[in-house]
């Protein structure tokens, strides 16, 4: 190690942490802050799983209570890819993020619903058809929860913003039947970097 850093830095625990700025909006100048349920700014640090189909057995409780107590998470985001042999084909990968959802609960830190489009990248094409009904299910299961935050479209790549967003006004508009409030995330035409 270099001179002055230490070798085993204290632990950061952010155990609770949704407990002390409950229901995330938008506020601040403009409505594109981040705020916490007193309006105050809030600052997200974690990690994103990677494709839970492929790694199904990475992610526990255990993996989670870890990180949030050693290294300071207090996001998780469970990408539960669609295509690549993720939930258009398995849908039993849709358990491991519910599984995820209330240990994330259950730690109090915050938690990213990942709805992965990667390959391929247009999320009108048809192996994303269940789109719709997953975000109802969703928004209905978890539109009282604190913790819970939607990403309708990760990484869409190869497709115009204007493709893109007649997919968003469709699932924004299906989850907000349901629920008004949770933070809706929406991926951009560069693999969602301009979020």
């Amino acid at each position: 190690m270099p001179t002055g850093v230490p070798s085993d830095p204290p632990a950061v625990d952010n155990t609770g942490f949704v407990g002390c700025h409950g229901k995330l909006s938008l506020g601040g100048p403009g409505g594109l802050q981040l705020v916490d349920e007193n309006g105050e700014a809030v600052r997200l640090m974690g990690m994103s799983s990677h494709g839970l189909q492929w790694f199904p057995n990475c992610y526990s409780k255990e993996s989670l209570q870890y990180m949030v107590e050693h290294w300071g998470v207090n996001l998780f985001r469970a990408a539960m890819y669609v295509g690549e042999g993720g939930y258009a084909s398995n849908t039993g990968v849709k358990t491991q993020v519910e599984d995820i959802v209330q240990w994330c609960k259950e730690l109090g830190i915050y938690v990213i619903i990942d709805y992965h489009v990667l390959n391929p990248g247009n999320p009108n094409d048809g192996t994303y058809s269940g789109a719709e009904s997953f975000w109802k299910e969703m928004a209905t299961k978890y539109k009282d929860e604190k913790h819970v935050l939607y990403e309708i479209a990760n990484e869409p790549n190869g497709v115009t913003w204007s493709t893109i967003k007649s997919y968003h006004n469709k699932i924004i508009a299906a989850i907000r039947a349901i629920d008004t409030e949770t933070i809706i995330i929406c991926g951009t035409p560069t693999w969602s970097q301009e979020v």
